[in-house]
């Protein structure tokens, strides 16, 4: 279990530090493209990938905290770091969003002509490429650790390949089409699409936040597993909730009253070690309880 804990934490850093390289990476590449075009379209990718660095450098922060083992004054870990990375990836999304709709409108009432968009379509295919590699990435590292961060960090980045899709269409669009509120339109889709996403982080970071159940599903293969052993007669006041990669689940077991304490003690770890070896990273509280 703890072998399986340090590799997730290996991860889950290696995928924060790929993101804070490709939004650097990207900064720099978006910001020639938005200097040599003067692009709304060009300028809302660029200030999303700042908001992105932004973003992932407080990912990496939670990353780092919550892979931090539980001490006196934080007894079940500190997991819920990474909800409060969410969190605030989330506000900072929306920030970008509304900037980016402020500055639509100013191109919409007062529409220029894009230049340079040939250049500006290179460069950004070249960061939907690069973008692409590390949102395959984050779906692996994802997919291993359940990490609520790398999620955030993966949900708008996965946004970014529309909203780059988008912003190449804008500036084909306002060049080859001659349709000059093209920018603008497409620069207010990106602003609407960015606030879509940021509602997925929001809520499944408050989940975290405010201790939400374990899914349905989860609950009912853990009181499958417990109920497959003989002497168990019934589940009762079951509990549960998750700190970012850790779940917590408590609940009274009902037993023959005439059984041994000793005997109660190597049911209950029976049960706890049947249900660790189907789900990494839960800790178990179990109160024996007689029928």
């Amino acid at each position: 279990m703890i072998k399986t804990e340090q590799e997730d934490k290996r991860l889950k850093i290696k995928a924060a530090i790929a993101a804070l390289a490709v939004a650097s990476f990207l900064i720099a590449v978006k910001f020639i493209a938005y200097h040599d075009s003067g692009s709304v379209a060009v300028l809302g990718s660029l200030i999303d990938s700042v908001m992105d660095l932004l973003a992932s450098i407080v990912s990496f922060i939670a990353v780092r905290l919550s892979g931090l083992p539980a001490d006196d004054d934080h007894r079940f870990g500190h997991g819920k770091a990474e909800a409060l990375a969410g969190i605030i990836q989330a506000v900072v999304i929306v920030i970008s969003a509304l900037l980016l709709i402020t500055e639509s409108i100013k191109k919409f009432i007062n529409p220029e002509e894009v230049k340079n968009p040939d250049q500006g379509i290179m460069i950004m295919v070249l960061a939907i490429i690069v973008t692409l590699i590390l949102v395959s990435y984050q779906k692996y590292v994802i997919k291993k650790t359940a990490s609520i961060a790398i999620e955030a960090d993966h949900l708008h980045y996965k946004g970014d390949l529309v909203m780059n899709s988008l912003v190449i269409a804008a500036l084909y669009a306002s060049s080859s089409l001659n349709f000059l509120y093209a920018d603008p339109v497409f620069g207010i889709l990106v602003a609407f699409y960015l606030i879509y996403n940021v509602l997925q982080i929001a809520r499944k970071s408050t989940d975290i936040l405010m201790d939400k159940e374990m899914s349905d599903k989860m609950r009912e293969e853990i009181i499958d597993i417990v109920l497959k052993v003989p002497q168990v007669k019934k589940i009762e006041e079951m509990r549960s909730r998750t700190a970012g990669t850790n779940n917590f689940i408590q609940f009274h077991l009902l037993l023959d009253g005439s059984m041994s304490l000793d005997e109660a003690h190597n049911i209950t770890d029976e049960i706890e070690e049947k249900v660790m070896r189907n789900f990494k990273n839960i800790e178990i509280i179990i109160h024996p309880e007689p029928v």
